[in-house]
């Protein structure tokens, strides 16, 4: 456990906030809860480091433009987003500005936990997502196998292990043990690094 972190949840759902900082603060960390995007605005600085849980669909701000607010004051601070009803391009967008993760809601615990020891260590330590040299993105991409490659792609890409599974008409239980190999293999662990390694390897084919 990393001391003197703080989790902020940010979610319009009472239930949801309540149920997410019992499960936080039962694990020994530190929770603050707001029900707005203006109210974690206004009482939060991000000086304290940790992460912050953020519901993706919420009145008056959503929780991409209070992604955009905080890259605009310079909070920088893990974003985990949570939906129920997400999208391709929601989980681009949230990725390409910055998140570490997104998930859907109900959310798997067992998955939280393990997403935000990650950003807390991360951002213990001075957070900052993985930049890759283009050479070795390009080297660490070519130790995949081509059915590796292709479901990273569609997950960086944005889609859900369940809608990549359908796309290549393989079975969910496959996607996921292709991914987990890859991810092993490239030495990553958030699909915000995915993201930077992906775009890497991009540019290096445009040179």
């Amino acid at each position: 456990m990393t001391q003197g972190c703080l989790i902020r949840i940010v979610d319009d759902d009472e239930d949801m906030r309540e149920s997410l900082s019992f499960l936080l603060e039962s694990e020994g960390w530190k929770c603050s809860a707001y029900s707005s995007a203006r109210e974690f605005l206004i009482e939060d600085a991000g000086s304290v480091p940790g992460c912050l849980i953020l519901d993706i669909r919420m009145p008056e701000m959503t929780g991409l433009e209070l992604q955009q607010e905080m890259n605009r004051r310079k909070i920088f601070l893990p974003i985990v987003f949570l939906t129920g009803h997400g999208s391709i391009d929601m989980a681009v967008s949230a990725m390409k500005s910055g998140a570490v993760e997104f998930l859907q809601k109900p959310v798997d615990h067992a998955r939280l936990l393990g997403i935000v020891r990650d950003c807390v260590r991360r951002c213990s330590n001075g957070f900052a997502v993985l930049d890759f040299d283009i050479i070795e993105a390009k080297r660490r991409w070519e130790t995949l196998t081509e059915k590796e490659q292709q479901v990273l792609t569609l997950i960086a890409a944005g889609l859900l292990n369940k809608e990549a599974a359908e796309r290549l008409g393989n079975s969910v239980r496959t996607i996921e043990n292709h991914r987990a190999a890859a991810m092993k293999r490239l030495q990553i662990k958030t699909l915000a690094q995915l993201h930077s390694l992906i775009e890497a390897v991009k540019e290096n084919k445009n040179q």
